[in-house]
């Protein structure tokens, strides 16, 4: 199967320039890129008339797909109250099917809104990769680990075990859910684990306002102390979901060339959490992602 877009306004994956072009796609890949009046055929041609624009998939970096079953409950509700009164005790009951659904119904509005990619925090993952692939939707799944509990760190690599030289649409991180589910002796090993496999992580990080009093007071650190203390740092790839309340001084203090930070501003608001300093952290990485 052949489609020819042609004569379409395209941005590269930069996003600084376009250009009118005609884009050849063959079996899902771009085969060719011509002039807007290319002579090329194919078995399905799209005239843009200079009026349709073309752009690179987008990513959604942080997500938990499957929850799109869990919409409206416990609306109203700060994130703890959130997830310990409501989420939690919904997510105990859910199974295999549930996930794959849930995960589906996901993806069919990620598409329709043009993206082509996303990375996913959860369990039952081999539900969400198979999804994933009918939708032909590239993931970076990873397996959520709430607890010391060591088999979910084993069913992360299991799973980075089974898809491992199969990284063209499916890559495996491991995902230490947050400072306040994960001790900080047992984060440590999922990063050294992460580090020994040359896999990435998927954290939240500083969601909500009290968590930095937990780090503060629980563990007598600070943030950056924090993340250095953990090693996380150190690893392939780190993907910080929210950090609502990071000071963008902490990436002054902590080596961020391998850390993105996954900015959620409907979750934020959605659990009255808070606004990022969007503007600011800009100003010391640009490894910023939505």
């Amino acid at each position: 199967m052949s489609v020819l877009l042609k004569n379409v306004l395209a941005c590269d994956g930069g996003m600084e320039r376009a250009r009118y072009m005609s884009v050849l796609v063959e079996d899902g890949r771009i085969a060719s890129i011509g002039d807007p009046e290319t002579s090329l055929t194919a078995d399905e041609v799209v005239d843009g008339k200079g009026k349709i624009g073309l752009l690179p998939g987008f990513v959604n970096t942080h997500t938990h797909a499957a929850m799109s079953l869990l919409r409206g409950i416990g609306e109203e509700a700060p994130l703890m109250e959130w997830l310990k009164e409501k989420i939690w005790p919904a997510e105990a009951k859910l199974k295999r099917e549930h996930v794959y659904w849930g995960t589906y119904l996901a993806l069919l509005e990620m598409a329709s809104n043009g993206i082509t990619a996303f990375g996913d925090m959860y369990f039952f993952m081999d539900a969400v990769v198979e999804a994933s692939l009918e939708m032909g939707m590239k993931c970076g799944v990873s397996r959520g680990i709430v607890g010391p509990e060591k088999w979910k760190l084993d069913e992360g690599l299991q799973l980075a075990d089974a898809w491992k030289g199969r990284e063209e649409f499916v890559t495996v991180q491991l995902a230490p859910h947050a400072p306040y589910t994960v001790p900080l002796p047992f984060l440590k090993e999922i990063v050294d684990a992460a580090k020994d496999r040359d896999l990435g992580l998927h954290f939240h990080f500083l969601e909500a306002e009290w968590e930095t009093g937990y780090i503060r007071d629980e563990m007598k650190m600070t943030p950056a102390g924090y993340l250095n203390a953990s090693g996380m740092p150190g690893a392939r790839q780190s993907v910080l979901a929210h950090c609502v309340w990071l000071d963008p001084k902490v990436i002054d203090e902590v080596d961020f060339s391998r850390m993105t930070i996954a900015h959620n501003p409907n979750s934020n608001q959605k659990l009255g959490s808070g606004m990022m300093d969007l503007v600011n952290m800009m100003g010391k990485t640009k490894k910023i992602a939505l």
